[in-house]
């Protein structure tokens, strides 16, 4: 996903969270593509398929692992770079706009401070975003639709020295996960 701007305070561990946001986010729009590996090669213009994405992440990888049912049946990784991403599939890849859940999780994490336990300093905090399928290859070549996907950021962070949260730039993650899921409908060209 692209670089976001944060305080200062805590621009290290929001960076590491947003890694794994990021992974996840695109990891979902994988769930609009609709036809298989071999019903997209026999097919000039395969209908369109509701695809559900799931991806997992964590704050020490921007790569995440993804897995697609319904019309289509395929995993692979996610390794989230910028606000276009790609997913690589054991069929093919998928091509991903990320954008509008970058600045979702721009929003989350740029008031870190806000959705962070205070007493346990722990967060579970969503938001849901569309994500566009703007290509592929293989059997996903020409891919296009939108998904709409929901990414939970659950983590602890460690504590100060005072003990409180510990948010700043050099703070890592006691533990984080990043879980996306989603939905939508893909055309293969």
């Amino acid at each position: 996903m692209s670089e976001r701007p944060c305080p200062a305070s805590n621009a290290r561990a929001v960076a590491a969270f947003r890694r794994v946001a990021a992974t996840l986010g695109s990891a979902i729009v994988l769930a609009a593509v609709p036809a298989t590996g071999a019903l997209a090669a026999a097919a000039q213009s395969a209908a369109p398929g509701t695809v559900h994405v799931y991806a997992v992440g964590s704050a020490t990888s921007p790569t995440q692992s993804v897995v697609l049912t319904g019309a289509i049946g395929d995993a692979g990784t996610l390794n989230v770079t910028g606000p276009t991403d790609t997913v690589t599939l054991s069929k093919g890849t998928i091509v991903l706009d990320l954008s509008k859940g970058s600045a979702a999780e721009n929003k989350l994490f740029n008031h870190l401070s806000a959705v962070v336990n205070p007493k346990s300093c722990s967060m579970n905090s969503s938001y849901t975003a569309p994500v566009k399928v703007l290509g592929g290859s293989g059997a996903y070549a020409g891919a296009t639709g939108t998904l709409v996907v929901r990414t939970a950021e659950v983590g602890v962070f460690p504590r100060t020295a005072s003990g409180t949260c510990n948010l700043g730039a050099n703070a890592q993650p006691v533990g984080f996960l990043s879980i996306a899921k989603g939905s939508g409908v893909v055309r293969l060209k």
